[in-house]
């Protein structure tokens, strides 16, 4: 599976946007005590569909029902009506033709062009909403064969890209964002944890399961989730799952 970077064609006028930090990447595993045949039963290891480590902690996967699983609130963004959603931040945000401008705290402009090659350069900006918590803009991104999500920080005009649409955990600290593309993977099938810091937004791991992919993770609470994940059967046909994940 590959991860495409964005090519994004903008240009910043009085500030300049970092690029995102470095990827601390933390593998899934699971330790077991050493026994021997003659002492002890022999116990299946969980598998990847059973388990996943988050942030150094490892999780069991449980199936739950949907209603489950719905009823536990998540972040959606605007109606993808893009005419309404600048509407709702007369002053904030701007369309001129190509050009998707976000105004900052400090007055200056982040301008994102779309670019309509017809090569792999291809970008096209839709801008969703503006999320308090983060504060930050939303920005769709439809690529050459891949889409993905870009955080616009409000106050210096540093941007990060994710995969998928920002869920907070209940402190606000934290945000997962996820994606499914099991089968095309021409965007990157898994989750990305961020950590909000003090000046940016820190990618603390990004998980790329073979087994499953998820189409949303929420944080149920502090400590668990709840995930619609998808599948494969051997015909190659998605199969959805429903779960929460709950630390061992």
């Amino acid at each position: 599976m590959k991860r495409c970077l964005i090519p994004i064609g903008f240009a910043l006028i009085a500030t300049a946007c970092q690029q995102p930090p470095a990827v601390r990447q933390i593998q899934d595993s699971i330790h077991t005590d050493p026994t021997t045949a003659d002492t002890a039963d022999v116990v299946a290891e969980p598998t990847e569909r059973d388990t996943v480590t988050i942030a150094g902690v490892l999780y069991n996967i449980i199936d739950i029902s949907q209603a489950e699983f719905e009823a536990v609130p998540g972040y959606r963004p605007l109606p993808e009506n893009e005419k309404e959603n600048i509407a709702r931040y007369a002053g904030k945000i701007f369309r001129s033709g190509d050009s998707l401008m976000l105004k900052l705290e400090n007055d200056s402009m982040v301008v994102l062009k779309t670019n309509r090659s017809d090569n792999e350069d291809y970008a096209d900006y839709h801008f969703l909403d503006y999320m308090p918590a983060l504060k930050a803009y939303l920005v769709y991104v439809e690529g050459y064969e891949y889409f993905a999500y870009l955080l616009v920080d409000a106050n210096m005009g540093r941007v990060t890209n994710t995969i998928g649409v920002p869920q907070l955990s209940p402190d606000k600290k934290m945000f997962v964002s996820s994606n499914e593309d099991l089968v095309a993977a021409f965007t990157t099938n898994g989750f990305e944890l961020f950590r909000m810091g003090t000046d940016s937004l820190e990618l603390v791991q990004e998980r790329q399961p073979e087994k499953w992919g998820p189409v949303i993770i929420k944080w149920k609470d502090a400590r668990s989730f709840v995930g619609h994940f998808n599948e494969l059967d051997e015909e190659i046909n998605r199969i959805g799952r429903y779960v929460k994940l709950v630390p061992r």
